[in-house]
């Protein structure tokens, strides 16, 4: 009896942490963003998502996280030029994923 209660109790907990209701879309735009700048932070004119309509973009939520599409920018940047962008998953531990880094 004791090991299906454990049994049961473990299957809830994968289930939950698959459905990850605390990553909602503000959170996972917060955590992408602040995360992808601080790697960032450091590096003498790297990339970051400061200026203009740049940041996170759409989301979309998966089994244990989240995916966010991120627009940034790198080093001097002419007018005209257009925004880079990258997929970035957001885990249900808060730790994000995909980024480049420096």
């Amino acid at each position: 009896m004791q090991k299906k209660l454990i049994g049961l109790f473990l299957l809830v907990a994968v289930g939950v942490c698959a459905w990850s209701p605390w990553i909602s879309k503000d959170s996972a735009f917060r955590l992408a963003e602040n995360q992808f700048n601080a790697s960032w932070n450091t590096v003498i004119d790297g990339c970051g998502t400061s200026s203009g309509d740049l940041g996170p973009k759409d989301f979309r939520k998966i089994p244990f996280g989240a995916r966010v599409s991120l627009e940034y920018q790198c080093g001097l940047v002419m007018p005209d030029e257009p925004a880079l962008r990258t997929s970035v998953y957001v885990s249900f531990l808060g730790i994000t994923f995909g980024y480049p880094k420096p």
